[in-house]
């Protein structure tokens, strides 16, 4: 699980490929789109946003990225 930027250093960790994970919770982490490699592809991933983050982040960080699969 990561937070603000916890959250936005797992993303990258996990869309990059850099380090094999289990499940990711991300709290209000933003990740730019970017390419996910396929070795990261089956890794579940859930983004969560509160009421003073914007939405916008977690759908930011979801597509296309990551295919809409998260």
């Amino acid at each position: 699980m990561g937070v603000s930027q916890d959250a936005i250093v797992a993303l990258d960790a996990v869309a990059s490929g850099r380090w094999k994970v289990g499940p990711l919770v991300s709290s209000a982490g933003l990740l730019p789109p970017r390419t996910v490699s396929s070795e990261s592809e089956d890794t579940p991933v859930l983004l969560l946003h509160g009421h003073d983050y914007p939405a916008a982040a977690s759908t930011l960080a979801a597509a296309p990225a990551w295919g809409g699969r998260l």
